[in-house]
């Protein structure tokens, strides 16, 4: 029984998949390891900040976000790819196809919303030293990522409607020609969820990054100046040039670099896996729903190699961060060890060749 059989009455669409048997099976592989370590490592990650108390802190909780949406991926867009590698002849209909093009691009622009406000918090506690995300200005910021995520991606549903095509045409093919609407809807979608977060947090991290460089040069140079209080405290009264104080450094600089520098390489993953597939989207709304560039055997790679960004964060997780590794020992089951005394041997009390010996003794005597 095919997907399109799932709803009766509804437009069925051909798969866009138009690969040869080598390149399925490729392909396929590789997404069956990206699903299997994407919704072990992200379920891992949240039964983690569930479980244990101590790791419940805003940032975990906005990375658990993360988390929960590359789990939604998971579970709705890669088994649904995989079907369509598996019999690419097989009609689908067309609420399939919206349901799953809905969720995905919910998925992606709930990871790059909540990014963006980790980004904010280093930006605000590096550059104005001020600490504002708690856990529940955290938990506030998902149920509004949640909502306006859902939102822009739920006009998509209006594409039942005949004339319209919002929903993503790299899942079905779809031989309706675009209208200005849908056009715009796309291009806005796209700009709103992925390249507006992405540009904001390039400038956030440049202006860290600016700020860090100043900061370094102050210590550097106010490292070996011995300053006399009297005459810092008095010198603008007497007429004398105002002495700088020495710059002082307070806090944990160590792992808040290293945070810093986990944030970058999320970052740097999710704009690497995922800037391919949109500007290939964007591209094929503007060749007007050609059917060549729909058909293309790299929309179904570039679909892949985003989906990859969603098994690598929870690896980028339990490599950067040691409190996450050690969470990660406590929760793992301990190596299986059989009881001992399955395998010992029991010794014997009375060794035999000293019984023997001593008999020899005896009847000699």
């Amino acid at each position: 029984m095919s997907l399109g059989n799932l709803t009766s009455g509804a437009d069925l669409y051909e798969s866009s998949v138009n690969l040869s048997l080598g390149d399925r099976i490729i392909l396929g592989a590789i997404l069956l390891f990206t699903t299997c370590c994407s919704a072990v490592g992200n379920v891992f990650t949240c039964v983690i900040v569930y479980r244990k108390r101590p790791m419940r802190s805003a940032i975990n909780l906005l990375l658990t976000n993360i988390a929960c949406a590359d789990l939604l991926l998971a579970l709705t867009l890669m088994p649904f790819m995989l079907y369509q590698l598996a019999a690419p002849s097989s009609d689908v209909a067309l609420n399939v196809c919206v349901c799953l093009s809905v969720a995905k691009d919910s998925a992606v622009s709930v990871a790059a919303c909540t990014l963006l406000v980790i980004s904010m918090d280093r930006f605000l506690i590096i550059v104005f030293r001020r600490d504002r995300l708690s856990v529940c200005v955290a938990k506030c910021c998902m149920a509004v990522i949640w909502a306006l995520s859902v939102s822009l991606a739920s006009v998509q549903f209006l594409s039942n409607v005949d004339g319209f095509v919002f929903h993503d045409d790299f899942l079905c093919k779809d031989n309706r020609g675009y209208s200005k609407s849908s056009l715009a809807y796309t291009t806005s979608l796209v700009t709103l969820t992925f390249f507006l977060p992405m540009v904001v947090m390039f400038y956030l991290y440049a202006t860290i990054l600016r700020t860090v460089q100043l900061t370094s040069k102050k210590i550097h140079n106010h490292s070996g100046s011995t300053v006399n209080v009297s005459v810092t405290q008095y010198s603008s009264q007497l007429g004398l040039p105002p002495v700088a104080h020495p710059y002082r450094v307070t806090g944990d600089f160590d792992a808040k670099r290293r945070a810093f520098g986990t944030i970058i390489i999320l970052y740097v993953t999710s704009l690497m896996c995922w800037l391919p597939y949109m500007a290939k989207r964007i591209s094929i709304n503007n060749n007007n729903n050609n059917e060549e560039s729909q058909s293309d055997p790299v929309n179904v790679f570039f679909l892949i190699i985003g989906c990859l960004k969603s098994a690598l964060y929870p690896v980028i997780y339990c490599a950067r961060n040691r409190r996450f590794r050690r969470a990660c020992s406590g929760v793992l089951p301990s190596k299986p060890r059989l009881p001992k005394r399955t395998f010992r041997i029991k010794s014997r009390r009375v060794n035999p060749k000293v019984i023997y010996e001593m008999s020899e003794i005896e009847t000699r005597t």
